[in-house]
């Protein structure tokens, strides 16, 4: 990291072009610049952004005084100029640009500038769109927003360090106003002092800054970052605040008006922050100028406090809130760091500087406004080797992708542009060291997939669209891409044609967040569960653990295992992955701790493992299964087969072959019990007919995992209580499990001659209230990869069912098929079967290009999968999941 003071360097501004100027700071993230766009706006305040480059900048230090509204204006010779767009403002702090206007909150009134680009140098007038908000001195300033909904939001401060006002309700609110009558109302209760609002780009919900009150010492109670979950919440406000000292209960009782309130009746924050540190303008990154793990990370301007007396101050510095989940954030998975720190005020030496907005800038630069230096600063990342990937365009990962000289298999991806535009996507390759490859293009028609495999990458193919290659490797590539509206589906394909899903990782489970610095920044241990591993014993079906690390920093792992008596592997076992490194560990290798950084292995267990992966940076974990027969399959999967009733949860297996079934296929449950409690699941099954077969009960022991397969079910095991089983049935069987335990049930179906397995327990996504979009369906010519649809109705109520389709070329079907699935009945078709009609349904989907994209709609609840069958060896396959895209 680089400290001390920091000169800036001449860098193309994207949009408008500044001259740098030389900025003064105690820190800095490595790899960035900090840039002075201009000191001459007096109490800068907020910032908005035009199209052009030209800045927007309310002033406000005390409401007392009059202030002005500025335009700060790029020029080609790189002296920006600063024009006083309005004079004589009581506290203007706020701007919001909204179409072609200009919005600025002053104390008790919003005004409205139209066709401010037109007009700003020739002291245009203000419309008032109202002058009746609260015109308290205190916390007078307002902050403005525009929603998605087109309405402006403003923050109404309480009007004291902490009061009640119930004489009028828009104090310590955040305010609903439309932009032309100006009327109001209450979009959040219990807001102390809000100077800071962002949209997540994502998902649409607002997030604020909220400073806590003063005297009640040094470390109470902690400034806050919010989330709009459900609009005119409360946030507790005067009766509650809260309290980010590690060990201390988070909910603060005010002392004076907490008595007699509950804090469940009020909503807690999604991250605290230092007492005292005014965290003002927050901003959401999205542009394209910083690395991509910056992508959907919440920066804070904190002001700096003005009495932390004892303790020493707070705040002075820019700090950004990185989420496990972009596109889905929470603050519990969240990681809170420094990103720029001026010297603080103190009685030795004078504070540098005082941040208190952050704006993205159109060119994906970062803008600071400083009201005590009256600057405004630009970050923009500027490393001195070859820079990381950069942008927010949409990301994808593929794990694992076989090169080109491979024995036995192939990777092959899909790329499907969702969007309206031709979408460019990039693709970088990784050796498993983190050596970078590449860039490969890919240009994608709008609607339209593109395939490729290792051949295509390695060596290039522009009949495919691939601009570029990376050349050849001697190991699995890692692959980053990017591109706006893409989706991306990973595969691997044998010589035989038969292709098995990669895209499938496993699951994230909520991080947990760990204190670990005195400044109160975070780390966070991100939890990943392995639900299936073979033991190292097992030569013949192999297991191994693939790890990613997308990131550039080196990230620290530990593996656990439990056995299937519930019994944890003797040690756990550490490794270090460096930054874009990526590497697989075999059973035999995690048992006996081989090649890991330290730990004795997990040791021999009994039966199976389960396996966690704990690391301190978000990583990639999949289980991946070899066969000898070359295929490989990804075990990464839960099931999501799970529906609660009253206190027992069911869960359906969907296809389970029978005993001796002419394919050599067999069905394998796997129930692993979460629980510390013992109990027992009950078995029901039913067949192609209207039969009725015993019930199975199977006994499972706290933190227990048990088996049973088609032999099982249909003859017994005495070893499972099961002296006989439920007998023969006609054709393949459907299961229900229900039980009062914390169970997984997952289904597989393995073939006894050669031991391939392959998950039955996974769905194609719902993606609406009535639709299910299938991603990879092959087409009726491909007669020796076929195929089929598996439709299931859960309900009780016959299902009307409508299946459409759009080829490789964006192309729709010429028709659709319409057909009934009977409550609690199965349907399945071929792909030739859809396309050239049948007796069972009406309609025909006709030919298409290329692969087909399928949508099943229907207004009754289905559970939906897409199975590939070789014709010549009997392997079935599971290509119902879509990419979760982590990390």
């Amino acid at each position: 990291m680089r400290r001390g003071l920091l000169v800036a360097t001449l860098l193309s501004a994207g949009l408008a072009s500044w001259l740098p100027v030389q900025a003064q700071t105690t820190y800095l993230e490595e790899d960035f610049t900090l840039e002075i766009v201009t000191d001459d706006v007096p109490s800068a305040r907020q910032i908005a952004e035009a199209p052009d480059g030209t800045l927007f900048v309310g002033s406000s230090s005390d409401c007392r005084r009059l202030t002005s509204v500025y335009a700060v204006v790029p020029s080609d010779d790189g002296d920006a100029e600063v024009v006083v767009v309005d004079a004589g403002l009581r506290c203007p702090s706020g701007v919001a640009l909204h179409g072609d206007d200009l919005y600025v909150a002053a104390l008790n009134r919003v005004l409205r500038y139209r066709n401010i680009m037109n007009g700003f140098r020739d002291n245009p007038e203000p419309e008032v769109v109202t002058d009746d908000l609260p015109s308290d001195f205190w916390h007078g300033w307002k902050y403005l927003a525009v929603g998605p909904d087109d309405h402006l939001y403003v923050p109404v401060g309480a009007p004291c360090n902490v009061c009640e006002r119930p004489d009028d309700e828009r104090f310590s609110t955040i305010l609903r106003m439309d932009p032309d009558s100006g009327e109001t109302t209450v979009y959040a209760h219990g807001v102390r002092n809000s100077v800071g609002m962002a949209w997540h780009p994502v998902t649409g919900e607002l997030w604020f800054s909220e400073n806590g009150r003063d005297h009640s010492g040094d470390d109470l109670p902690a400034d806050e970052i919010n989330r709009v979950t459900t609009p005119a919440g409360h946030y507790g406000f005067p009766y509650f605040h809260q309290d980010h000292r590690p060990g201390e209960d988070v909910d603060y009782r005010d002392p004076q008006f907490g008595a007699g309130k509950s804090a469940d009746d009020y909503l807690r924050s999604e991250h605290l922050i230092q007492a005292h540190s005014a965290a003002l303008g927050v901003a959401f990154y999205d542009g394209d100028q910083f690395p991509s793990h910056y992508c959907g990370a919440l920066f804070i301007a904190e002001h700096g406090s003005w009495n932390r007396y004892d303790a020493g101050k707070a705040g002075y510095r820019v700090s950004v809130l990185r989420f496990a989940n972009a596109d889905s954030p929470s603050g519990a998975s969240a990681v809170y760091q420094r990103f720029i720190e001026w010297q603080v005020q103190n009685t030795n030496q004078p504070h540098t500087g005082r941040p208190n907005d952050v704006v993205v800038s159109r060119d994906g630069s970062l803008l600071i406004a400083d009201d005590d230096e009256g600057r405004i600063y630009r970050v923009r990342y500027a490393p001195d080797v070859d820079p990381t990937i950069t942008g927010c365009a949409d990301t994808a990962h593929i794990s694992t992708f076989a090169p080109a000289n491979h024995a036995t298999r192939e990777g092959f991806a899909r790329v499907v542009n969702a969007g309206e535009s031709t979408a460019t996507v990039r693709m970088d390759a990784f050796d498993s060291r983190g050596q970078r490859r590449g860039p490969v293009t890919l240009d994608v028609e709008p609607g339209q997939a593109a395939h490729f495999n290792s051949t295509d990458l390695e060596d290039g193919n522009a009949n495919k669209g691939l601009s570029g290659s990376i050349g050849s490797g001697s190991e699995d590539w890692r692959i980053e891409l990017r591109g706006d509206g893409v989706h991306v589906l990973s595969y691997m394909r044998t010589d035989d044609g038969f292709v098995t899903s990669l895209h499938d990782v496993a699951p994230l489970s909520e991080p947990v967040a760990v204190v670990r610095h005195e400044d109160g920044t975070r780390t966070l241990e991100h939890r990943y569960d392995v639900a299936i591993f073979n033991p190292g014993r097992n030569i013949n079906q192999v297991s191994s653990l693939r790890l990613v690390n997308p990131g550039h920093d080196p990230a620290h792992l530990t593996i656990s295992g439990t056995d299937d008596r519930g019994v944890p592997g003797d040690a756990t076992a550490s490794l270090i992955l460096e930054g874009g490194a990526s590497r697989s560990v075999s059973a035999a290798d995690l048992e006996s701790g081989a090649v890991l950084v330290d730990g004795d292995g997990l040791g021999t267990g009994t039966g199976k493992w389960r396996l966690s992966v704990t690391s301190d940076r978000p990583v990639l974990v999949a289980s991946l299964l070899a066969s000898p027969t070359g295929h490989l399959t990804n075990l990464s999967t839960v099931p999501d087969n799970k529906a609660t009733g009253g206190m027992s949860t069911t869960h359906t297996v969907p296809l389970f072959p029978p005993h001796g079934d002419v394919n050599d296929r067999q069905g394998f449950v796997r129930i692993i019990n979460r629980g510390d409690v013992a109990g027992s699941v009950e078995i029901t099954a039913q067949d192609a007919t209207e039969r009725n077969f015993p019930t199975l009960a199977l006994a499972l022991e706290a933190n227990q995992a048990v088996h049973f397969n088609s032999q099982h079910l249909e003859t017994g095991d005495t070893d499972k209580g099961w002296n006989e089983g439920i007998r023969d049935g006609e054709g393949d069987w459907r299961l229900t499990l229900t039980s009062d335990l914390d169970l997984d049930v997952l289904a597989y179906i393995r073939r006894t001659s050669d031991g391939f397995l392959t998950s039955m327990h996974d769905f194609v996504r719902r993606t609406g209230t009535d639709t299910y979009e299938v991603a990879f369906f092959n087409p009726g010519r491909n007669t020796n990869q076929v195929s089929r649809l598996h439709l299931l109705n859960t309900g009780g109520q016959d299902a009307s069912v409508t299946i459409t389709g759009v080829d490789d070329k964006g192309v729709p079907s010429m028709g659709s098929v319409e057909l009934t699935v009977p409550a609690g009945a199965v349907r399945a078709f071929s792909s030739q079967e859809l396309e050239a009609g049948g007796d069972d349904f009406m309609g025909e989907l006709g030919t298409g290009s290329g692969k087909w994209r399928l949508t099943v709609t229907s207004e009754q609840p289905l559970r939906v999968m897409s199975l590939l069958e070789n014709q010549g060896t009997g392997h079935l396959t599971n290509l119902s999941t879509v990419s979760a895209n982590q990390p």
